[in-house]
This record gives C-alpha cells, sequence and structure tokens, in this order.
C-alpha cells in the first residue's frame, strides 16, 4: 500500500513538474487587436450611442445612427 501511494505522489509530481516545465518553453502568444477583420466603432454626435461605423451616416462632417431623430437634428 505505501508502494502505491508512492507512486501515485511521484507521477502528481513528475505532472506539474512537466507542465510547469513546457508553460515556461511556451509562453502564451498575446492576442491581436489589430484584427483585419474588425470594424471601425464610432459614436453618434446626437445620442451618443456607439455603432459601427458602416452602419453610421454621415451628414455633412457629423457621424450620426440610423435614428430618424437623430439624422433630423444634424441637418
Amino acid at each position: 500500500m505505501p508502494r502505491i501511494l508512492l507512486l501515485i505522489i511521484l507521477g502528481w509530481l513528475l505532472y506539474v513538474v512537466s507542465k510547469r516545465f513546457i508553460a515556461k518553453i511556451k509562453p502564451n502568444e498575446p492576442t491581436k487587436t489589430d484584427d483585419p477583420e474588425a470594424e471601425k466603432v464610432v459614436a453618434c454626435s446626437q445620442c451618443g450611442v456607439h455603432i459601427p461605423e458602416n452602419e453610421s451616416r454621415l451628414i455633412g462632417d457629423v457621424t450620426v445612427c440610423n435614428n430618424p431623430s437623430c439624422q433630423e437634428q444634424a441637418k
């Protein structure tokens, strides 16, 4: 019985040490923030709602959302 317990403890220690060793060799890669598929988000100048740039409207030099009341105020 003590031999089995000793083998279990040694196996667990080997697992923990090898896991830490592998983590040091292969560090986590930082996530990329410059994703080419990510959309730019803009704020509506009238109500302040943040929306994707492709869903916004540009009236003059003012960016507004698709809300009709915001578009009327921007004119």
